[in-house]
């Protein structure tokens, strides 16, 4: 075989691997996810002009709309969804060959699209319905272009990036900043990557306009949510520092391949670190934090330590039985190591909620305390129970308007334990539940450890 065609033959062989993996995958995954439920209904939200699903005003739309567009032609969304979310991933890594490519060389290449395709964090959220995975692809393409020098297909990108996940956008700082320092022509450069971002951008800074007299609304939403919810998430600062070892303790040569950039820079490796750097950092220092946010970095992440691998057993090339030994060895543990974190999605499911929601005669206004509730129905939410900001202030919201409520779905784990500094809430909510038990029939009922499972039905007179 050639050696043309050989590195070719290798990267089908790495796809076809990541393919079998993830059709057994779908064929044994359960459930889908909170966020992925969100994106599913916002989806069903647009393509019924309001009439199905739910509305979240604090994300983006890109990957909402594909979703909905699977609905819309009557395709299954959860299946097509996860299969679409496939083929992102299979461009990620991909696009993760491509660049490396471009950057070091065809035996970096494959060894990080290897990385990453069978990392177990990407084999997992590559069918989740995330944003991760989708966001991650567009991210890519833009550096891909940015590589070549192709501004405006940078800035288009980056966009699509920023309008599947808010948090792509930030990409743009080591970008614009590697222009500044690095390119001659800087005034053009710049003005190619914000038209290219703008093209995309302004659509939905209208819409925003429109819809809530604030072009930024979303974006200060999410800015807010991200302050003030998601505290069960909160990790010590080197969480994902563990993370990464636990799941690949081959990325620790990372750490030798980040001061070698760093000696003999040039561009392509500079912007390659400053994007893994910019992520890294920024998701480590916040305190919500989830093994699913690594997805954003971990391509340029595989690169590196591809490119660190060869730097390592350079000098091991003339010692070719000691060289092979140590590869062996190194491969052994890793699949020791990695095998058994490779597993298909699986999430709860709330058969009883989804079986009353499936019902034809549940109609009218429906309150849920969790997006999955209605994740296989074709039913409305009018009041999302835990959005944007479960606390005595929504409570307060709720009581007033209880009697509009014909249905309520309610586990009181989607929406406890309250924020930290709301003292009251925890009261409030046994009092409002009360309340609700007062107003409502009680259709079903369930404890299962501390969460408690209702099903409220407003009596017909």
């Amino acid at each position: 075989m050639s050696q043309t065609k050989q590195p070719k033959s290798i990267i089908y062989f790495i796809l076809i691997l990541f393919l079998s993996i993830k059709l057994f995958h779908l064929l044994t995954q359960k459930g889908i996810s909170w966020d992925g439920s969100v994106y599913l209904e916002m989806g069903k939200y647009i393509f019924s002009a309001g009439k199905v699903g739910l509305w979240e005003s604090s994300r983006p739309l890109i990957w909402p709309i594909l979703l909905g567009a699977l609905w819309k032609i009557s395709l299954n969304p959860i299946i097509f969804g996860r299969l679409l979310q496939l083929i992102f991933s299979i461009g990620c890594i991909c696009l993760t060959y491509l660049i490396a490519k471009n950057i070091f060389d065809e035996k970096t290449a494959l060894i990080s699209s290897f990385l990453l395709a069978f990392s177990p964090t990407f084999l997992f959220y590559s069918s989740t319905l995330l944003t991760g995975i989708p966001s991650t692809f567009f991210a890519l393409v833009s550096v891909h272009f940015f590589i070549k020098q192709d501004y405006l297909k940078t800035g288009l990108f980056i966009g699509l990036s920023c309008m599947t996940r808010f948090l792509q956008l930030f990409i743009i700082i080591p970008l614009l900043t590697i222009i500044l320092i690095k390119e001659k022509k800087k005034i053009k450069s710049i003005k190619g990557l914000a038209y290219g971002i703008l093209i995309i951008t302004i659509p939905y800074l209208t819409l925003n306009l429109i819809l809530y007299k604030n072009p930024l609304y979303p974006f200060l939403l999410q800015s807010f949510m991200s302050k003030y919810t998601g505290w069960i998430f909160n990790q010590p600062l080197n969480f994902y520092f563990l993370s990464l070892f636990k799941e690949n303790f081959i990325v620790m040569l990372a750490l030798i391949g980040i001061p070698l950039i760093i000696i003999k820079p040039n561009k392509k490796k500079i912007t390659l670190l400053s994007i893994f750097l910019l992520f890294f950092i920024f998701f480590s220092s916040i305190a919500h934090k989830e093994t699913r946010f690594m997805v954003a970095f971990l391509p340029y992440l595989y690169i590196i330590t591809a490119a660190s691998i060869f730097a390592c057993i350079k000098p091991l090339k003339k010692k070719k039985i000691l060289l092979y030994s140590i590869i062996f060895l190194i491969t052994v543990a890793w699949l020791i190591r990695e095998i058994p974190q490779i597993t298909a999605p699986s999430f709860k499911e709330y058969p009883e909620f989804q079986n009353y929601l499936n019902n034809k005669e549940t109609s009218g206004n429906i309150w849920i305390s969790s997006p999955i509730f209605i994740a296989n129905s074709d039913k409305k939410a009018e009041e999302p129970i835990y959005y944007p900001l479960y606390n005595t202030k929504k409570i307060a919201q709720l009581k007033t308007r209880i009697n509009q409520a014909d249905h309520i779905l309610l586990n009181t784990c989607d929406i406890l334990p309250c924020p930290k500094t709301d003292k009251e809430c925890e009261k409030e909510t046994t009092i409002w539940i009360n309340s609700i038990k007062e107003e409502l029939k009680t259709v079903y009922s369930q404890k299962e450890k501390e969460c408690e499972y209702f099903i409220f039905q407003k009596a017909i007179s």
